[in-house]
């Protein structure tokens, strides 16, 4: 029997965002991600979006989805800024990354961009058809 999602989407900043984003097993493998308060900031903006993911059978809450959607020569582009999950979701990552896809088209966005610095998750992303179109250059000053 698969495990039926449901997706929440919000423009306001709730503790259940806050509790995901400062989720103690996060804070090594991003040391140098945006801090909680940014992204407070830009959802209090509407520069961002959130999505929550829960187990539609219990409620209890899966993962968040940070977004925004941009516009660039025309095209809409669907941009995950931030996701955090509260538990183990190796195995639910696939249909989480479908019903935001499902929602990107809806709100009529033909292309969509995840940025990472985790190899894995790169990796994953690539198996799932995401290919790499840029490269960042970074340096400390």
């Amino acid at each position: 029997m698969a495990v039926a999602l449901i997706g929440e989407d919000t423009g306001k900043w709730t503790p259940e965002i806050a509790q995901a984003l400062d989720h103690d097993a996060f804070k090594p493998a991003e040391a140098d991600a945006m801090p909680a308060d940014w992204y407070r900031r830009e959802l209090e903006a509407g520069d961002l979006r959130a999505t929550l993911w829960r187990f539609e059978e219990t409620g209890n809450l899966l993962a968040v989805i940070l977004w925004r959607v941009e516009e660039s020569h025309g095209v809409r582009e669907f941009v995950f800024v931030a996701a955090r999950s509260l538990l183990p979701w190796a195995n639910m990552r696939k249909p989480v990354l479908s019903g935001m896809e499902d929602y990107a088209r809806k709100l009529g966005c033909h292309v969509a961009r995840v940025h990472t610095d985790r190899e894995k998750w790169a990796d994953w992303l690539q198996g799932y058809g995401y290919g790499a179109r840029e490269f960042v250059m970074r340096r400390v000053l």
